[in-house]
């Protein structure tokens, strides 16, 4: 069953640096797997505080570069819950 926004933008909110929330997109919307994680480069000049990779195939998540980036929680977890993501396995 796919996460809720609320559910997962408490997640995204609670992201310490070096953790990282990994998730399953649903199929319909692609599939794959999307990893979330608190900016290295943030606060730096120009840099967003969260960025999210996704990737469809057997690559590693965090060998890809960000997919989304954005300084909103609710704008990561948005588009999470549109795609109907859910913990990965």
């Amino acid at each position: 069953m796919p996460m809720s926004k609320k559910d997962l933008l408490a997640k995204v909110e609670a992201l310490k640096p070096g953790d990282g929330l990994k998730l399953a997109i649903h199929a319909t919307f692609g599939g794959g797997t999307s990893l979330v994680t608190l900016n290295t480069k943030f606060p730096e000049k120009g840099e967003k505080k969260y960025e999210m990779r996704w990737v469809k195939d057997g690559t590693l998540v965090k060998d890809v570069p960000p997919y989304v980036k954005a300084d909103k929680a609710k704008d990561i977890a948005g588009w999470l819950a549109d795609r109907w993501a859910d913990v990965a396995p």
